[in-house]
């Protein structure tokens, strides 16, 4: 087991996770006034995208499996975090 390896992959998992939020994050103010329909439909391409670049990115890294394994869990580990961080947020 590289170590090295896992948590290079754990840190390249957690910056393109957090690439992959703002995605998200930065569309939704301008949803705001859309007509529903319209809204769902960029929403859906942003997700598309967004798990296009992860599809992408765990390709890229396929052949070295701590490296794909860290990067895995970095992708897994920070969507949870802000799932959970925005859920609290909203709840206070």
């Amino acid at each position: 087991m590289n170590l090295q390896e896992l948590f290079v992959g754990l840190a390249f998992g957690a910056v393109v996770s957090i690439f992959n939020h703002q995605l998200i994050v930065r569309l939704l103010p301008r949803l705001e006034g859309l007509p529903v329909d319209r809204a769902k439909a960029k929403l859906w391409g942003r997700y598309l995208v967004r798990y296009g670049i992860n599809f992408l990115v765990l390709f890229a890294v396929y052949k070295r499996v701590w490296l794909l394994t860290g990067t895995a869990l970095g992708l897994t580990a920070m969507q949870k975090y802000l799932a959970v961080k925005y859920f609290f947020k909203r709840k206070g």
